[in-house]
């Protein structure tokens, strides 16, 4: 029982700290530079009408893209490569929703679907060909179409 009670509060000193502690979705301007810090991934950004597409791709040949909105907040994230890259690290707070939706049996697909009012996350891949996208739907600048996030 003890040792319940102090997992328990270690995760919620975990989530309280969480939004500070890493980049992810939903998270600040600085997140994109430590992202490129954790992939050790090289970067090219590209403005759009209305957002920014921050590119990462790391050594393993992984791109991770990050899109941010007029003030630097992550509203989407996808990945596609041979490997897949640290989900933790990518979504954040919304890594455990994720985790969640991969308890429940999915009768042998690749896919991992979470699609919820205020969080989407899509997630397919086998060995060698990950590919996967998640996006806050309520965050998306306007004009910005789910069909962008790639």
């Amino acid at each position: 029982m003890r040792t319940r009670i102090q997992h328990t509060l270690t995760m919620l000193i975990c989530l309280a700290y969480a939004p500070w502690s890493m980049a992810a979705l939903g998270a600040g301007p600085d997140s994109v530079d430590a992202d490129q810090l954790h992939f050790k991934s090289e970067r090219r950004d590209s403005v759009q009408s209305g957002y920014q597409t921050h590119e990462l791709t790391s050594p393993t040949g992984t791109v991770v893209r990050e899109y941010t909105d007029a003030t630097g907040h992550v509203f989407a994230v996808s990945w596609r490569g041979s490997h897949l890259p640290d989900l933790r690290q990518l979504l954040g707070v919304s890594y455990m929703r994720f985790t969640a939706a991969a308890q429940v049996p999915h009768g042998g697909h690749t896919a991992l679907l979470v699609h919820d009012n205020d969080l989407v996350i899509e997630s397919t891949g086998r060995m060698r060909s990950f590919a996967g996208r998640a996006y806050l739907p309520g965050a998306m600048p306007i004009g910005v179409a789910q069909d962008a996030i790639h």
